[in-house]
């Protein structure tokens, strides 16, 4: 197993999550400002120089009746973009509810209200993203000796 990268890509922020080497835990990271989007994609090519993922997952925010809006084509430019900007692979996952799944989950831990809760709740949306992303992949089982 390798490295993994999620984004949860909002219109002002993109939250991160990281797993661990054996794609077994998802880690919250950080979240970027989304605009401008140079710097976003600078602070982005460090996290990726310096964690060495072998693959990006980019959360896709699908329409209840499954359908993709104009948030979803964006995910999905931002996917194109980034597997051509650092030739890795990149795949997209339903990111439905994850923000609000994340809210509820940093409400029953006790984060205060305020103006880091915004990033907090992208960070761990992100975790969330990389949780479904990890969960479809096949279990792993290392041979006895």
């Amino acid at each position: 197993m390798a490295v993994i990268l999620a984004l949860d890509p909002g219109l002002k922020r993109v939250g991160l999550a990281i797993s661990d080497p054996l794609g077994t835990l998802a880690s919250p990271l950080c979240a970027l400002r989304r605009k401008p989007h140079g710097a976003f994609l600078e602070a982005l090519e460090a996290i990726i120089a310096e964690r060495a993922p072998t693959a990006l997952v980019v959360g896709l925010p699908a329409r209840s009746d499954g359908r993709l809006g104009k948030e979803a084509q964006a995910a999905l430019s931002l996917a194109f973009e980034l597997r051509a900007k650092f030739g890795l692979p990149v795949e997209t996952v339903d990111e439905s509810y994850t923000t609000l799944e994340a809210r509820e989950i940093l409400f029953r831990n006790g984060v205060p209200d305020g103006p880091r809760l915004l990033a907090k709740i992208d960070q761990c949306a992100a975790g969330l993203i990389l949780e479904r992303y990890l969960a479809k992949l096949p279990n792993m089982t290392l041979p006895l000796e």
